[in-house]
């Protein structure tokens, strides 16, 4: 299921899903730490590194993520 929401979309898109995913996997309510390295989460969603962190810088830019001191919360 995960495999379908990752392919074909936007990068925002398949980072945002994979990341609900492991939240959600994890049980963690509130803020969750991201312990993917951003090649990890290239990796996974089938995008190059580059794309990554640009497309995370978007997103902490558009408050759907939070960063500090180089570590990802969703």
């Amino acid at each position: 299921m995960i495999a379908n929401e990752l392919s074909g979309h936007a990068p925002e898109h398949r980072i945002l899903t994979l990341l609900d995913f492991l939240k959600k996997e994890s049980g963690v309510k509130g803020k969750h730490k991201v312990k993917l390295t951003r090649q990890k989460i290239a990796d996974l969603t089938g995008l190059r590194v580059e794309t990554v962190i640009r497309t995370i810088n978007v997103l902490v830019a558009q408050k759907k993520l939070m960063k500090t001191e180089r570590k990802i919360y969703r």
